[in-house]
């Protein structure tokens, strides 16, 4: 691979132009190619075979050193869907990277199974700032019938490595589907279930799409005719990116769709074994915005109503639908998403915020994190000149002082929250003299993969 020419970036316009529109300048670099396993609904052994091949270090460090004299500071993207599938070899790089000291950070895809503290450890010194876990399903069942072969696959143990790479400092990137040919209404719980540990341990990006039959592969094959077009309304993982019209198709794209199916495979759907696609549709687009902000309420708010994950979302969603007049929540957008759980919890929960301390306290730290997420995000140096004895909270910024104890908080724990362009943050403060010590990590709220925390 070493022989390989770089992007001949110079037949594009300057890169210090995309850099200009770029909330975090990013240049994409080949790494390696193949991937030893076969999921079934993978491209990437059809794409690039399954004999895992590398780069050079002394190759790899040689492009990204060239691109920092030309370009300034960026962030290196590895392309390479296994990339810690040799140990050594990220390892050498690591051990590269952390003696040349080029000034640049970078980001890479990797499976839970093959990292552990230490590695995670050395790719942070070594200027790993993000990286994307293909996660999948929380239902070992979905991962063994995917052929994931994954060494790690309880939810416990996949939220615990989970931890280690936020605890090194490395902001994770979560990626699920739903939608499955053979999923059960149980198997969709305990993905959600799992989104919403993930979400808990803050400083991450969790994500679920509705599952894409990719042509060529294993589960396109096995199921082709079960294959659907349901439209725009069921955006599935690889058929997005397209919305050229305030937000929608245009018609002639459409139309082209639904003319070459076979063409635009990606954009069909398979109807899962449990019947309901809209389901699954809405779980995709709505469940990890909703925890964004009120993944606190929604668990206590469970836990007390004795109801699953799947089974409150459903009843938020089933009021949700009787207003909407639809079959599914596409389209929504991420204050109709929360304007439609602050009703619903005012209403279906009722008693419990005005019984229950913890979940009324909660929900009041909630809208306050809402509060600052819709407002004006607080730029680098856009800071006030600080007056001795004196502060100023900077626009948009708010403090928060819990009363009671709820996750995160003990009584009387101050935090700022803020937001930057990229992000929201809850930092803590201090406590009145007499409260006692809280734990308390500091929760980024992911906009996008790819932003600094």
């Amino acid at each position: 691979m070493d022989e390989l020419l770089q992007p001949a970036l110079h037949l594009v316009a300057p890169l210090s132009e995309y850099f200009f529109h770029s909330r975090q300048p990013t240049i994409l670099v080949d790494s390696g190619r193949g991937c030893a396993f076969s999921c079934e609904f993978c491209q990437t052994t059809l794409l690039n075979g399954t004999k895992v091949r590398y780069r050079g270090v002394p190759s790899l460090v040689a492009e990204l050193a060239d691109y920092r004299q030309k370009y300034g500071p960026y962030e290196a993207y590895f392309v390479h869907d296994l990339f810690t599938a040799r140990r050594d070899f990220v390892e050498s790089l690591c051990d590269a990277l952390i003696e040349v000291d080029l000034g640049i950070t970078w980001q890479c895809r990797c499976r839970l199974d093959q990292v552990d503290r230490p590695l995670l450890e050395k790719m942070a010194r070594a200027g790993c700032r993000m990286l994307l876990y293909g996660v999948e399903s929380g239902s070992p069942e979905t991962l063994a019938r995917m052929n994931k072969r994954a060494k790690v696959s309880h939810p416990k143990a996949i939220v615990e490595r989970v931890g280690w790479t936020v605890e090194a400092g490395i902001f994770p990137s979560l990626s699920m589907v739903v939608g499955t040919p053979e999923e059960t209404l149980g198997d969709l719980d305990a993905t959600m279930a799992l989104a919403h540990a993930f979400v808990r341990l803050g400083s991450v990006n969790a994500f679920i799409q509705l599952m894409s039959p990719l042509p060529g592969t294993a589960l396109a094959a096995r199921v082709e005719h079960r294959f659907a077009y349901h439209g725009s309304n069921a955006p599935t993982a690889f058929s997005q990116g397209i919305e050229f019209l305030s937000g929608q198709r245009l018609a002639e794209d459409e139309m082209l769709i639904q003319e070459h199916p076979d063409i635009f495979q990606s954009f069909q759907a398979v109807v899962p074994d449990h019947g309901d696609l809209d389901l699954c549709i809405d779980i995709s687009l709505t469940y990890c915005k909703l925890l964004e902000i009120y993944q606190r309420s929604f668990g206590r708010l469970a836990e007390l109503a004795g109801l699953t994950h799947l089974g409150l979302f459903r009843a938020w969603r089933d009021g949700w639908l009787t207003v909407c007049r639809a079959g599914n929540l596409a389209g929504q957008r991420d204050h109709d998403i929360w304007n439609a759980f602050e009703r619903f919890i005012e209403d279906f929960g009722r008693e419990e915020l005005q019984s229950d301390g913890p979940l009324g306290e909660a929900y009041r730290f909630e809208k306050v994190l809402r509060l600052v997420s819709e407002g004006p995000p607080i730029q680098s140096g856009a800071g006030t000149t600080v007056k001795p004895a004196r502060l100023q909270l900077a626009d948009g910024a708010r403090l928060f002082e819990s009363r009671e104890t709820i996750e995160g908080f003990s009584p009387a724990q101050a935090a700022l929250i803020f937001a930057t362009p990229d992000r929201l943050h809850v930092l803590p403060l201090g406590r009145r003299a007499g409260s006692r010590p809280c734990d308390f990590r500091r929760t980024n709220l992911g906009r996008s993969f790819g932003q600094v925390p």
